[in-house]
């Protein structure tokens, strides 16, 4: 690395630990910590009633274990990285250290993938006896069974525990093939030839120029903009999630659990699209360059957003309703009433409800703010900055000498060497 001067600058201790970087800019786990932390909190809830199948349990644990073990293996390189910068030297201790975590987690990872398929045995495997008519998810079914043919042909497993391993399955595997679609995005639309794609950028760019403002670019800006960010909060979908996995569908006669976990899926689902996206702008965008097909790939992912957010609007209209519906007469002690709930779920219910009230409010006056026109940002930026500019150029000259001038120079471009050995 070359200095401002010419010289050959001292190679910064951050590019020695190359290892670590890469560990940093990797997924700790092939598991989103929503859907790996609900299979473990289903194994810490169940018993030995819970689900009749051993293995089915276990490999919830596994997963759970497996993604935490994961996690905390990425903190201690990040931990063991940010030591060695701090004090700009690596021993040998430092480096084989990165070795052999880089190389633990990346067996944790080969380890994963089996588990997802194992995970999609089971679940067809339990579709399959479901059919059949020998495993119930409902406790009343079940005893009825036993009551009434031999015990062997009558299986129990908890339905909010098959669910969440249907959901984990099929999240998991949309997530690998978005990926794949991320690195042929990557591979088949970056063109060997800069001037096309240079050519290829400025022509969609002048097209969305042309349509800005027009009925076909208001419609696609509506589209893009009423996605553009989910309409769950990550908190409160977690808070969801968790409630309906802790609780069965018995907890609450009006169905919101069931609701529950939709809610905290679609979130799942949204930053899963986050995710893939921007690894595809990441790629994309390599050499400064973002083509026609790079720019559709991404255009078109901006679009399920919107089906997304229908979803989303979908679930919280519904919980809205029953909320409106039934608070004069929710019941919390007669688990018999049709309007019996128990006071937790409720609670969230009533969270849901007021403060996804004001953020509808809020989010219609943006979109109907981002259909009008209006000043360019930029300009305004420029207006509001330019006296302040002025006014910091004339107490530098009244208040600076010219060697204190020189001096902080000097500092700057010190510590942007400093800056430079610690970006990976």
């Amino acid at each position: 690395m070359l200095s401002n001067n010419g010289q050959r600058s001292r190679k910064p201790v951050r590019d020695k630990l190359c290892i670590n970087c890469n560990m940093r800019n990797r997924p700790s786990s092939i598991f989103w910590d929503s859907l790996a932390g609900g299979t473990f909190l289903a194994y810490l809830l169940g018993d030995e009633n819970t689900c009749f199948d051993d293995d089915f349990v276990n490999l919830n644990f596994a997963i759970g274990l497996s993604h935490f073990l994961s996690l905390g293996i990425g903190s201690i390189a990040e931990y063991s990285r940010e030591v060695a910068v701090f004090d700009n030297e690596i021993s040998v201790v430092e480096k084989y250290l990165g070795y052999a975590l880089f190389a633990l987690q990346h067996l944790i990872k080969l380890a994963q993938f089996p588990m997802v398929i194992t995970l999609g045995y089971f679940i067809f495997r339990f579709m399959k006896e479901t059919i059949e008519g020998t495993l119930f998810h409902e406790r009343d079914l079940y005893e009825t069974c036993l009551n009434g043919t031999e015990k062997d042909e009558c299986n129990y497993c908890q339905r909010s525990t098959v669910t969440m391993a249907e959901i984990t399955f099929v999240i998991q595997t949309l997530f690998g093939v978005l990926i794949l679609l991320a690195w042929f995005t990557g591979w088949y639309g970056d063109l060997s030839d800069d001037d096309m794609e240079r050519r290829q950028q400025k022509e969609w760019q002048d097209k969305e120029l042309r349509e800005k403002g027009t009925w076909k670019g208001n419609i696609k800006e509506f589209f893009l903009t009423i996605g553009m960010r989910p309409l769950f909060e990550s908190n409160i979908a977690g808070a969801m999630l968790s409630v309906s996995l802790a609780l069965p569908d018995t907890s609450c006669n009006l169905r919101l659990v069931r609701w529950f976990m939709a809610g905290g899926c679609m979130n799942i689902i949204n930053a899963m699209l986050s995710d893939v996206h921007q690894r595809i702008v990441e790629m994309a965008g390599a050499d400064g360059i973002i083509n026609h097909f790079e720019h559709n790939v991404l255009t078109s992912i901006n679009f399920c957003n919107f089906p997304l957010f229908l979803a989303e609007f979908t679930i919280i209209i519904y919980i809205s309703y029953l909320y409106l519906n039934t608070f004069e007469v929710v019941e919390f002690d007669d688990t018999s009433d049709s309007h019996y709930c128990k006071e937790e779920v409720w609670k969230l219910t009533q969270l849901i409800f007021f403060f996804y009230t004001a953020v509808f409010i809020i989010r219609i006056l943006v979109l109907l703010g981002s259909l009008m026109s209006g000043t360019s940002i930029e300009e305004e930026e420029e207006g509001g900055n330019k006296e302040a500019s002025s006014s910091r150029e004339n107490m530098i000259q009244d208040e600076v000498q010219d060697g204190d001038v020189q001096q902080e120079s000097e500092d700057n471009e010190a510590k942007g060497d400093l800056d430079d050995g610690m970006i990976v």
